[in-house]
């Protein structure tokens, strides 16, 4: 949004006879060339007149460049043929006939305008800098040129010094309107956002109708969490200018991080019959169709946004998450390739190569791969600031490592079984895990200190997190099984209370976390999840007793179930994961979707049956029933996308056929 003047529409001619001539003398002009083709100030005129219609800065540059070879000497030529040069996009060259205008008139401010002007679209930082500096020795009351240096020096990331100069030119000129939406779009990129709101805000206050402040408030209430405004404000600049793309993509991506999912399908929608040609519009209208689990529509969205472009990195790494919900993982990395071979920084892409290796088992170019993950932008990778360095596979005898959890509680249940290899090759090993954990990770042997996040931190002298451990050691997955216990006086309790149960005792979980803040988190959350009813068939299974292990909202659904079929609900008493492995240590077999759970009955030993979704996590590979992480675990897998019943069939067969 930082527009620059332009070119030339700021300059005054000076030097011989030249000067403009009122529209209504053009005709003349014409045929005063018909007579005389040396006429001077008639091939400067119109030019000019050229200059000023649509398509016709080509013939200008033809007409100035004839003036040119006619008489070198004339500033006011040059100048304009600078000035026809830039529009034909042929910057180079402007450049060089600003600085013969120069040559022959030294220390004119608009003449160096127009020069910077040039450079700067050339991509010369530097001498357009300078040519700025020059405009304003010479007038230093030139808002132009404060303004179009404050956007060179935005672009250049140096953003104080570009707010100084569009607080210059507004010094001169309150009404530049340019300068405003500059001053807002260079206070939100430094961070500033309380303060380019003020100042978008008061652009509106007077020109409500101002579409490039309107648009980039939006961008503004969006960074700062006011979605709804943002949305209204997007809504605001489509009927200002229903034909702005980016307003019209950028309120379909903000709709779809909503999970409006259908909002956000018809603007994206009706940007791609806007413009069919536009790539973006393409993929952003398959991330969608993605989201809302039409995969077949998501694969045409993004081939075509491909076909469109075929260098399009973006779209390959999309092309690529399609077909890996797909259970394509072969697709998938392909697409993922090829998007990183044009754009080899995607960290986002880089970091579902490595899960898509990781789904197939190729875990020494998966576990490289997932190192980059910090850089993906995924909301539940965040990265933790320490003080001391983090361990890259350094020799550990005699120091202190700190091993910290990340992302949610069954990646750290799961992968807290490298931390005994950190002790084993004489390092003190501190773990650092989120709260309800730190009682069960305390029966992890070889832990010489148990804290929970948000502590105080021990003296260490490096930090890792728990899912590099893998890659850092470069170990295959370790096989005690198990490696965390029940505490004794809590198993024994449950055992007492759990003994008046009635042959095997099965504990159930069919829903996780929503995570509503997290809309990926939200959708993958809404396809590992069911609803308790969908279990009714496993339930009617004679010879067992379940028990109700599901914590969170979900649990309420045991309300809906028939006073014959009530399970057990002891959630209220599992203060946190201690008490549930007591728990579960009591029981026969824990039968659960994809959650923490899982990874606790797995740790423990305890046999473990998963319900996965179609497109499962990686962690439970392809193609396998059977799992290395839990020698103890089986998976049941959708045979197709949504397909619980198929699952929970199957599971209630397996279950009868193993109590008669």
């Amino acid at each position: 949004m930082r527009s620059a003047a332009p070119q030339g529409a700021a300059s005054t001619r000076s030097g011989g006879c030249l000067a403009n001539s009122p529209r209504d003398a053009e005709d003349e002009h014409r045929k005063a060339l018909v007579l005389d083709p040396l006429q001077l100030d008639s091939l400067y005129v119109l030019a000019w007149s050229h200059l000023r219609t649509p398509g016709g800065a080509g013939r200008a540059r033809a007409l100035l460049e004839h003036a040119v070879r006619l008489a070198d000497d004339i500033p006011a030529v040059h100048d304009a043929l600078g000035t026809a040069c830039a529009a034909t996009g042929d910057f180079r060259a402007a450049a060089a006939a600003h600085r013969r205008a120069l040559a022959l008139t030294p220390g004119n401010a608009e003449i160096n305008y127009n020069l910077a002007n040039a450079l700067s679209a050339a991509g010369q930082a530097d001498e357009a800098e300078a040519a700025f500096a020059a405009a304003l020795r010479h007038r230093p009351a030139f808002p132009e040129a404060y303004n179009n240096l404050g956007s060179l020096l935005a672009r250049l990331g140096r953003l104080d010094e570009a707010v100084r100069c569009f607080r210059l030119a507004l010094a001169l000129d309150s009404d530049y309107l340019d300068a405003r939406n500059n001053l807002g779009n260079a206070l939100k990129d430094k961070g500033d956002l309380a303060g380019a709101e003020a100042c978008l805000n008061g652009i509106l206050a007077t020109w409500p109708e101002a579409e490039d402040a309107r648009f980039i408030l939006a961008s503004v209430q969006s960074a700062r969490g006011k979605t709804e405004q943002a949305i209204e404000s997007y809504r605001r600049v489509l009927v200002i200018r229903p034909d702005r793309l980016e307003a019209l993509n950028n309120l379909g991506a903000l709709l779809r991080d909503e999970d409006r999912l259908a909002d956000g399908l018809s603007w994206f929608a009706r940007l791609c019959a806007a413009r069919p040609d536009m790539a973006e519009a393409h993929t952003n209208l398959g991330n969608v169709l993605r989201a809302e689990g039409r995969l077949a529509d998501a694969l045409t969205a993004q081939r075509r946004a491909i076909a469109l472009r075929p260098d399009y990195a973006r779209g390959y790494g999309n092309l690529g998450s399609v077909h890996f919900e797909q259970g394509r993982s072969g697709a998938a990395l392909a697409a993922f390739r090829r998007s990183l071979q044009i754009s080899p920084d995607a960290a986002e892409v880089r970091t579902n190569l490595a899960i898509a290796l990781l789904l197939r088992g190729e875990f020494d170019e998966g576990w490289r791969e997932y190192e980059c993950r910090w850089d993906s932008g995924h909301r539940h990778i965040r990265p933790r600031k320490f003080a001391r360095p983090p361990w890259r596979g350094e020799p550990v005898a005699g120091k202190t490592i700190l091993v910290h959890a990340e992302q949610g509680f069954g990646d750290a249940i799961q992968f807290v079984r490298y931390a005994p290899a950190l002790a084993d090759a004489g390092a003190r090993v501190v773990l650092m895990v989120y709260r309800p954990l730190v009682r069960l990770m305390a029966t992890v042997g070889g832990i010489a200190e148990i804290i929970a996040e948000g502590d105080n931190l021990p003296p260490f002298d490096w930090h890792i997190p728990m899912m590099s451990l893998p890659y850092r050691l470069n170990r295959a997955i370790p096989a005690d099984i198990p490696y965390l216990r029940a505490e004794d006086a809590a198993k024994a309790e449950w055992a007492a209370r759990l003994a008046a149960l009635p042959g095997c005792k099965v504990g159930l979980v069919w829903a996780g976390e929503p995570r509503l803040h997290d809309p990926l988190a939200r959708a993958i959350d809404s396809r590992r999840s069911m609803a308790l009813t969908t279990l009714s068939p496993l339930l009617e299974v004679e010879g067992v007793s379940f028990v109700s292990l599901q914590k969170g909202s979900a649990a309420a659904q045991l309300g809906l179930l028939p006073p014959a079929r009530r399970l057990p609900d002891f959630g209220a008493e599992l203060k946190d994961f201690a008490d549930t492995a007591a728990l579960v240590a009591n029981l026969d077999l824990v039968i659960a979707v994809d959650t923490s759970i899982v990874h606790l009955a797995g740790a423990l030993g305890k046999p473990v049956w998963i319900l996965s979704r179609f497109d499962g996590c990686w962690r439970w590979l392809e193609d396998r029933e059977d799992s290395p992480w839990y020698p103890s675990a089986r998976v049941f897998r959708q045979p197709a996308a949504g397909d619980w019943a198929s699952v929970v069939a199957r599971v209630t067969t397996e279950l009868r056929d193993g109590m008669d």
